[in-house]
């Protein structure tokens, strides 16, 4: 993969730690140096949520916090250089372009009843790197924790979704998937 630029890289950064945090765009370019805890031998982060007002504690990896502190030599108090969400979703889709990820990846919706496919403005087909936005790092995040066996009630709360949520089902739904296959195959190589 070629270089990334110094813009397309900092927003690499925001996308790995969205990736892990599972915070919204907007919480997560708002955090700020005081956001970050030291507890016994590790890294958090604690932020109450602009949305919800949910006051959550993310656990941060070690790489994590060589990420943050990367980007915490911005003279400001916040850790990433501002940025708006319509210019880093611009830089994901080019970073996903750039890393190879460019399969079909068709977009449907229903229209007068059919399933059509949607297609760019200029007459292309999506291709997968097309796909990706901000939202992509909270889906990665949620379905990431449910798929690795975190209690629903857990990740529920730190994406700041009530019990119940229709949203937050969406992504039970995608790790649900993920246990059928999983399961599936197991019982293939037990059973079959």
């Amino acid at each position: 993969m070629r270089k990334l630029t110094v813009p397309l890289r900092k927003s690499l950064d925001i996308f790995i730690i969205g990736c892990i945090a599972g915070l919204r765009y907007t919480d997560l370019i708002n955090l700020k140096k005081t956001n970050i805890r030291r507890f016994n031998h590790g890294f958090y982060l604690e932020v109450a949520t602009t949305k919800t007002g949910a006051f959550v504690t993310i656990p941060l990896p070690g790489f994590a916090m060589a990420i943050i502190d990367r980007q915490k030599k911005l003279k400001s108090n916040l850790i990433f250089a501002k940025i708006s969400n319509v210019n880093f979703n611009i830089h994901l889709k080019k970073i996903m372009e750039m890393a190879g990820f460019t399969e079909l990846r068709p977009k449907f919706r229903h229209q007068n009843g059919k399933l059509v496919e949607i297609k760019a403005k200029s007459g292309a087909r999506y291709r997968l790197c097309d796909h990706i936005t901000s939202h992509s790092m909270r889906r990665i995040a949620i379905t990431s924790l449910l798929t690795m066996g975190v209690p629903e009630q857990i990740v529920r709360k730190l994406s700041g979704h009530a019990a119940g949520s229709k949203e937050f089902y969406r992504y039970v739904t995608l790790a649900q998937d993920y246990s059928n296959r999983e399961i599936s195959q197991a019982q293939d190589k037990l059973f079959g």
